[in-house]
């Protein structure tokens, strides 16, 4: 009677850890469905919210070019009237996004420009007896375009603050160039846009210039890096959002990963990413996967115990 009691017990035994092992296997596919479901879900909320970037960058600057180009057509007058032209700056600088607007004219360097203020106020802009707007970036890149440009990151030297340009050339009738009007917008608009979209709890948005440069990141007060700079996959994932692909990438940062879905904004050249950090898809099914092992290996210690006692007593 004994030796069929035990038989039985090692019998029972071994479909316990059979039913465990089984249940356990089971367990970690579901969570790997699980994890797949999340993943699917943030890659879906991270594509809204690169859409919803692009859409309002793209509105933002479509916007300033179309006044940018019906002001160059205003202001392609042969002759120069500076009421004129600081009644039309003024007008243009009442938009809360433009944080500078200009005019340089090519015959003797003259620069006509308007500014906002920390306050908010609109003022004029005097710059210094050597100041040469001709010699300026955004003016020798609209002089050499038909189109409207647009310049990469520089700093303001009337704000300090870190801008980018849309300019465009003023022409006679006859083709020759009567100068430049152009219009700055701040990163720090495009930053407070940034952080009022969330992904997920720790999700982030970044966006890059034509040049690479990290124009505006909830973690950066000002562009401080760039893409070019970066080493390992990061740069990698910088050199496919310059060239303006767009898709998903895990960006591993030592023991930190993150995954990091771009989109370009085809109108100015720029790209827009979106960082959600791996643990966030992962976190919560590591705790339950660990929960579900400890708890299975603790019942089936318990039972393998009670079964020996149970065989013990039996003898």
């Amino acid at each position: 009677m004994g030796k069929k009691t035990q038989t039985r017990n090692i019998e029972t035994i071994l479909t316990l850890v059979f039913a465990m092992v089984v249940l356990f296997v089971l367990g970690i596919e579901m969570i790997r469905q699980t994890q797949a479901t999340v993943l699917r879900g943030l890659e879906e909320r991270a594509n809204q919210a690169v859409l919803a970037t692009v859409k309002g960058i793209r509105s933002v600057i479509i916007h300033r070019s179309i006044y940018i180009e019906n002001l160059s057509l205003g202001l392609s007058l042969p002759i120069y009237n500076h009421d004129l032209v600081m009644r039309d700056l003024y007008k243009a600088n009442q938009d809360p996004f433009v944080s500078n607007i200009y005019v340089g004219f090519e015959d003797d360097g003259h620069f006509i420009a308007t500014y906002r203020d920390h306050k908010g106020l609109i003022k004029e802009w005097h710059p210094s007896n050597d100041y040469d707007p001709r010699e300026r970036k955004w003016y020798l890149l609209a002089k050499d375009s038909p189109k409207v440009i647009y310049s990469p990151a520089y700093v303001d030297v009337i704000s300090g603050d870190y801008i980018v340009t849309i300019a465009k050339a003023l022409r006679n009738s006859d083709d020759s160039l009567i100068g430049v009007v152009g219009l700055d917008i701040t990163l720090n608009q495009l930053t407070n846009y940034v952080k009022s979209i969330s992904i997920g709890r720790y999700g982030s948005i970044f966006i890059i210039d034509s040049e690479g440069t990290i124009l505006t990141h909830p973690d950066f007060g000002q562009p401080v890096q760039n893409v070019k700079d970066l080493q390992g996959s990061a740069g990698k994932i910088g050199e496919v959002m310059l060239k303006g692909e767009k898709g998903w990438s895990l960006l591993k940062n030592g023991k930190d990963s993150s995954y990091v879905y771009y989109q370009p904004v085809d109108v100015i050249g720029w790209s827009v990413g979106v960082l959600i950090p791996q643990d966030e898809v992962t976190g919560s099914s590591i705790t339950v996967i660990t929960k579900i092992s400890v708890t299975g290996m603790l019942i089936l210690v318990l039972t393998i115990l009670l079964l020996l006692y149970i065989s013990v007593k039996s003898n």
